[in-house]
């Protein structure tokens, strides 16, 4: 089956780690958006194998259905789409994030139209001039018998900056041929945990809720784990004391339970609190 009902270890871990962050960070209004974001890595490792499996039968099916005459990052979401492909078709921004091609002879590789320069920009023609070579290959702007780039016809063609750009995208000479892989992980295969890390890093709605400190700086202390993990809930005001309860629809007092103090929270219990001091 094209959708897997069984997650890998790493998926597993994941879900592990997205629960807790929920349970213990995340308001209300939140947990919504943050399990959009999941949503959306985990059906983007599906949209990824139809750009890397072209020839396997639900990616030929749903070419032929929705983009005969284009890829995947051509294609539009189409008329009375299914569920599945609306799905796929959603997260093709963030699958065209991490897209990244290793450049070997460049002969399927368009020079207008599939991002393949170092810096993940994609080229698009300005000028009429341009317009002339609308299905210019990469392998055009390579020197006919070795793996160098042909300065004098990139210079013809392209301006400065796009020149420029163009020297700093590596061709190795250990890639033997044209391979696409995911640049937000070393070994360039496609990870539910590295695509989830970058809709966050680019989803405005979450960045607005984001808390700055320098939070390696408890992770890297040598403590026990679950040292570690109270300090952090400390700091990020997450304790379940009673007005971080109440807070979140718990009815209970808001008065301290050790000094019956008026207000319970994380400031009164490590700062006010004479007998939390004490102990």
């Amino acid at each position: 089956m094209f959708f897997s009902c069984t997650p890998c270890a790493e998926e597993n871990l994941l879900i592990g780690y997205m629960c807790v962050y929920i349970i213990l960070v995340c308001s209300k209004n939140n947990v919504c958006v943050y399990l959009k974001a999941f949503n959306s890595a985990m059906i983007g490792k599906q949209a990824w194998k139809l750009v890397t499996s072209p020839n396997s039968l639900i990616t030929r099916l749903l070419k032929a259905k929705y983009y005969p005459r284009s890829d995947y990052f051509g294609a539009s979401v189409g008329h009375n789409p299914s569920y599945i492909w609306r799905g796929l078709w959603r997260v093709k921004e963030m699958v065209c994030r991490g897209f990244q091609w290793s450049i070997r002879t460049g002969e399927y590789i368009s020079v207008w139209h599939q991002p393949w320069l170092g810096n993940q920009e994609q080229l698009t023609p300005v000028t009429e001039f341009h317009n002339m070579w609308s299905e210019l290959k990469v392998a055009n702007l390579l020197q006919v018998n070795a793996k160098q780039w042909n300065t004098a016809f990139i210079n013809y063609v392209f301006d400065n900056g796009t020149t420029e750009q163009i020297y700093k995208t590596p061709l190795l000479p250990s890639v033997q041929q044209d391979t696409v892989t995911w640049r937000f992980d070393k070994n360039g295969n496609y990870s539910v945990r590295s695509a989830y890390r970058d809709i966050l890093n680019n989803d405005t709605a979450l960045n607005q809720h984001c808390v700055t400190g320098s939070w390696n700086s408890i992770w890297n202390l040598k403590l026990p784990p679950k040292v570690k993990n109270f300090m952090w809930r400390a700091c990020r005001n997450c304790l379940p004391t009673r007005v971080k309860l109440q807070s979140r629809g718990v009815q209970c007092p808001l008065d301290c339970a050790v000094c019956a103090g008026p207000h319970e929270d994380s400031s009164h219990l490590f700062f006010d609190c004479g007998k939390s001091i004490i102990c």
